[in-house]
């Protein structure tokens, strides 16, 4: 199995990530590239959950990066909230779930 550079080791499925990476490991250094094939045969297979959350990231980008405005507008929020301005938190608070649950 051969895959593109190392960013394609991260989209085969985590049981395939040994061989994807003995793969490359090989590819590299028949191509002369020792020193990339070494960096490379020291990555971990991802875990499940982090498998999980590359394949989101990639095919599927915009819920990723509405759970992460949703994260930073509820630490706005946490914030204003110790100061005295708890206005805004219980809908933060709600966004950033709602955009968690889109991620899971």
């Amino acid at each position: 199995m051969t895959v593109d550079g190392v960013d394609g080791l991260y989209a085969v499925r985590p049981e395939e990530f040994v061989a994807a990476r003995a793969a490359l490991v090989k590819e590299l250094k028949a191509d002369g590239h020792k020193a990339e094939a070494a960096q490379v045969a020291k990555l971990r297979r991802p875990s499940a959950v982090a498998w999980a959350l590359n394949q989101v990231a990639r095919d599927q980008a915009k819920v990723v990066e509405a759970a992460i405005e949703a994260g930073q507008q509820l630490r706005a929020a946490s914030d204003a909230a110790v100061a005295g301005r708890p206005g805004e938190l219980r809908a933060a608070t709600a966004a950033e779930r709602t955009a968690a649950n889109a991620v899971v």
